[in-house]
């Protein structure tokens, strides 16, 4: 199993008002992520809460973290010289050294396999 790493990063005016979200500091038509077909993949996702789906893919939640996202945020700030949007796929980050408190293991409703999730930001 392959590790993906991505980060929702939402765009907000200057009176905060949503302008969209950015995977990995790009917009979608700028990512040049692949997946490889009958391949399975743990995808990690840092982001406060927000829908996510993948077109042709089904997915499952089966274990989240608690993060300490603006930390996170900052240091990948720093890594790519800048806040988003990125006109290229910026530096990836592992999210692990910024965990502040074990996995914990999802079942019921979460281990259904879908078309979209809810991934949520754990404190």
């Amino acid at each position: 199993m392959q590790d993906k790493y991505y980060t929702l990063y939402e765009l907000t005016s200057l009176a905060g008002d949503s302008l969209g979200v950015l995977i990995n500091g790009v917009h979608m038509e700028v990512e040049d992520d692949v997946f490889e077909l009958a391949k399975d993949y743990d995808l990690h996702f840092t982001s406060d809460m927000h829908p996510m789906h993948m077109h042709l893919v089904n997915l499952q939640c089966y274990k989240e973290a608690p993060i300490n996202a603006e930390k996170y945020n900052i240091d990948w700030q720093l890594l790519n010289g800048a806040a988003p949007p990125y006109k290229s796929a910026p530096i990836i980050m592992n999210q692990t050294p910024y965990f502040t408190g074990p996995w914990v293991n999802l079942d019921g409703v979460h281990r259904v396999w879908r078309g979209m999730v809810n991934i949520r930001r754990i404190l």
